[in-house]
């Protein structure tokens, strides 16, 4: 998580893993709102078990929590249908974000709670032409 501002807070969600290395999601306090980057696990039962303790822990929340990161869930799977009941996608996960080089898949996705959603109207949601940076593209949005 890169910010011009510290946050006032942090914390770390750790989520265990039977089928992959653990997984984490850090929750940083910025004030007004809460931003929350979570890397989740290449198996499909640990995506889901963790999507499902994000939206039982955070929410509901008493001010904006934007959500974001490589969830390795592609549109329409368990994990993104879980997040779903919670969270509402702020990105446009027609785009393709995975691998870098050559994008084959939406795999990476930032998404606000769904109880303050209403307070943001995407004016842009684009992925980035960046192939070099990393192994993913970056996804950009603009509320």
């Amino acid at each position: 998580l890169l910010s011009r501002r510290a946050p006032r807070s942090t914390r770390v969600m750790e989520f265990a893993s039977r089928y992959d290395e653990p997984r984490r999601l850090l929750l940083a306090d910025f004030g007004d709102f809460l931003f929350g980057c979570a890397h989740l696990s290449l198996n499909w039962r640990d995506r889901a078990a963790a999507a499902r303790r994000i939206v039982a822990e955070l929410l509901p929340s008493p001010k904006p929590l934007f959500l974001a990161g490589d969830w390795n869930a592609r549109p329409g799977s368990l994990a993104l249908r879980e997040l779903g009941r919670g969270f509402r996608l702020l990105s446009d996960a027609r785009q393709r974000t995975f691998p870098a080089d050559r994008p084959r898949k939406c795999i990476d996705y930032i998404a606000v709670d769904a109880a303050h959603a209403p307070q943001f109207a995407v004016a842009e949601a684009t992925v980035v032409d960046e192939p070099e940076a990393s192994d993913h593209r970056p996804i950009l949005v603009c509320v």
